[in-house]
């Protein structure tokens, strides 16, 4: 396949090609004058070759461009069925009018009929699918025949049930990338499309990519974007319609991306007030941006993180609701070169109460891997006096949303990338606040070992439950093992969870040592200690009385333990 023809020249090319070809004009009249428009037309079928069980498929693609190579969108294109240069109905299409795409592409399924009977033999047959593109832009003017769409075909062979096909070749992988070199967080184009199928097979089946970084794609042609500066083993694997595979294997190395160039001009910016509420104007001024020598600025555009934008060098903007929002500049000069900065700026409560409701949060661990639960607190959010904050709407910028009247939520991301974490508070009457905060989320179990935990109390008495959390070590979604030593002679190793509790017990208060030692599924190793001091607090005492005393043999005796104390820890 692959073979491309032009309505403007369909007129000189021959009706037939051999039974084996696959892609083929036919019906072409004589020459006569020129066409109104000139069309690129490739019909093509994957697999092109197929069992005749009335089961298997073919599908297949019509790509449709203009003089200029540009896809055509929105033509209709009608498709028919031939046998031995007979139209008729051999096997079933999906739709017999298809129309393009954006991308130029119409799509359709072939299925294969019923088995022939036994009697008739095991050749093969060949079935047509005329492709004829229908409308006014599909007409080519002749002076003798009048308008006239020009039809193309693609074959598709029927082999029967039982048929031997001749033996295969394996297929020969083989991609390129682009563009080159390669470098963090810019995508890169695989393309696949100098692959073979090998001797006596006629097309590739799928193409199967691993990038070296955890993560797959399948196509002839792959977007991928690395996020970490180091070399990867890039593996394609194609199979052919014979089920023959092969794979190549290519190092793909990625550094970082070039130093901003010295001449690019710096943005830079100011805002008034400092303190502005809802509604109120804020002033922006861009004039202390810069150009570089030789330069000057042309442009100022600005998002001002509430989804509007403005431009100039001093814009004003009111925002509708209080929060925390990034505002980036961009700066233009006359060669074309950019300069960027991002400010956040704080919007207070118009209304009820004084101060604003205003949305704060953090996370931990701050650079998690994919897989790895993210805690992330909003303890740092505030109401306007005299209200309260009741509820807290988290969306994690995966599809995730969290809503509820506690502070604290967890969450994992299930795949590498920067992610924007956007956290809205709500008081009792309705008033908000909005902060929005990026997270960088690494490839699942990338980076270094590290350990590292919280400990909660932080100022525990003697008697009082310790909870000790290890879920600041990372990449935790590796990490298969935690050893714990409290220093005061417990020891706990090969805890599966990061979370664990011990109570310390001391007459005059005391500092302890803690230890943790984790472990992952490569073998690696990290430790790190604590120190927690614990105080003497009031322990449980214990106290009884006997009644009577002294008492006779036989004599009852009560034995009475309600004068004993409890602990009292801290609220």
């Amino acid at each position: 396949m692959g073979k491309r023809f032009t309505v403007a020249s369909a007129f000189l090319v021959a009706l037939a090609f051999s039974a084996t070809c696959g892609v083929h004009q036919t019906e072409a009249p004589a020459l006569s004058g020129p066409s109104e428009l000139a069309m690129s037309v490739l019909p093509t079928a994957i697999p092109d070759s197929i069992s005749q069980d009335g089961a298997s498929q073919s599908s297949i693609t019509v790509l449709v461009r203009d003089a200029n190579a540009r896809p055509i969108q929105g033509l209709a294109i009608r498709l028919e069925m031939s046998v031995g240069g007979t139209v008729q109905d051999f096997g079933t299409l999906s739709s017999r009018t298809i129309v393009t795409g954006s991308d130029g592409k119409a799509f359709a399924i072939y299925t294969a009929p019923p088995a022939p009977p036994p009697s008739v033999g095991g050749s093969s047959t060949f079935v047509q699918i005329i492709v004829r593109p229908i409308g006014a832009n599909a007409q080519v003017s002749s002076p003798t025949a009048g308008p006239a769409s020009i039809p193309f075909s693609v074959d598709i062979r029927l082999v029967p049930p039982g048929v031997i096909q001749a033996p295969a070749g394996a297929p020969t992988a083989s991609f390129n990338m682009s563009p080159t070199p390669v470098v963090t967080d810019a995508p890169v184009t695989f393309d696949a499309s100098t692959s073979t199928p090998g001797a006596g097979a006629t097309s590739i089946a799928s193409y199967a990519w691993t990038f070296g970084d955890g993560t797959s794609g399948t196509g002839r042609t792959v977007s991928h974007t690395f996020t970490t500066a180091a070399t990867f083993n890039v593996t394609l694997t194609v199979t052919n319609d014979r089920g023959l595979s092969a794979s190549s294997t290519v190092p793909v190395t990625v550094g970082s991306p070039p130093a901003a160039s010295a001449s690019a001009p710096t943005a830079k910016f100011t805002s008034s007030p400092t303190s502005p509420a809802v509604n109120q104007s804020v002033f922006f001024n861009a004039s202390s941006s810069t150009p570089a020598a030789g330069h000057t600025l042309k442009t100022y555009a600005w998002d001002f993180g509430d989804g509007t934008g403005g431009t100039g060098m001093t814009p004003t903007h009111a925002y509708a609701q209080s929060g925390g929002f990034n505002v980036t500049l961009i700066v233009t000069d006359d060669a074309g070169q950019t300069g960027t900065t991002s400010a956040g700026v704080t919007i207070s409560s118009a209304s009820g109460g004084g101060g604003a409701t205003i949305a704060a949060f953090n996370f931990s661990p701050t650079t998690p891997s994919a897989l790895q639960p993210v805690f992330f607190n909003a303890g740092t959010s505030s109401a306007a006096t005299g209200h309260t904050l009741t509820t807290y709407d988290w969306n994690f910028g995966d599809g995730t949303l969290l809503s509820g009247p506690t502070i604290s939520a967890t969450h994992t991301f299930g795949a590498a990338g920067t992610f924007t974490v956007t956290l809205k508070v709500t008081d009792e009457i309705g008033q908000s606040g909005t902060v929005a905060l990026p997270v960088t989320v690494a490839v699942a179990g990338s980076g270094s070992l590290k350990a590292d935990f919280s400990i909660s109390p932080t100022d525990p008495q003697s008697g009082q439950l310790v909870t000790f959390n290890a879920n600041l070590s990372s990449p935790i979604a590796s990490i298969t093992s935690y050893d714990w030593d409290f220093g005061d002679g417990t020891v706990i190793n090969g805890q599966t969870s990061f979370l664990t509790s011990h109570t310390y017990f001391t007459f005059f208060g005391n500092s302890y040592t803690i230890n943790l030692t984790v472990h992952d599924n490569t073998g690696r190793v990290a430790t790190t200690t604590h120190t927690l001091t614990v105080t003497l607090g009031t322990d449980p005492v214990a106290r009884f009385t006997v009644s009577p005393s002294p008492a006779a043999v036989g004599a009852v005796v009560t034995f009475d333990g309600s004068a004993s104390t409890a602990s009292v820890f801290p609220a």
